[in-house]
């Protein structure tokens, strides 16, 4: 009867191309190479899982370091205003070298906030996100050297 089939693909129709994929094992092959097929997927979906969500804890951790050099760019932010209204109350010769130390800080300071508002975290994919890694890092690098400019200005008070 084997003869008689015209193809060997059990999807092809034909009572004989039938009967020849059942005792010849195609229909079982066709399910097997199709469970493969599906759990090859299954896998595949598993691996993706949980490459996004190690991606989503990655972003957590960015966010929650933006937000802590949020809080300490307004705590900056705060000290500098405080600074200058020591400042204010000084005589003069002093005065003005702190005024232009907190100049250096404030100008800093915007710099640093345009940094902040520059970082996006939510849409990082993996290569976007080592880069929002560096321009934190950038920017916890940028608030030291405010924190150290307001620093030296209260020493001299």
């Amino acid at each position: 009867m084997s003869g008689c089939a015209t193809n060997l693909d059990p999807s092809e129709g034909g009572f004989i191309n039938g009967i020849v994929g059942l005792a010849g094992g195609g229909y079982q092959r066709r399910i097997e190479a199709s469970e493969r097929v599906y759990r090859d997927e299954v896998q595949q979906q598993e691996r993706l899982s949980r490459e996004a969500q190690t991606l989503e804890q990655e972003r957590a951790a960015v966010r929650s370091e933006l937000n802590q050099a949020t809080d300490r760019l307004r705590a900056l932010e705060q000290r500098i205003q405080q600074q200058r209204t020591r400042i204010a109350a000084q005589r003069a010769a002093n005065r003005r070298q702190q005024e232009q130390q907190l100049a250096r800080a404030q100008t800093k300071l915007s710099q640093a906030k345009t940094s902040l508002g520059s970082i996006k975290v939510e849409n990082a994919d993996d290569r976007s996100l080592e880069t929002t890694k560096a321009q934190v890092r950038l920017l916890e690098s940028q608030l030291a050297e405010i924190d150290e400019l307001a620093t030296i200005s209260r020493a001299g008070l």
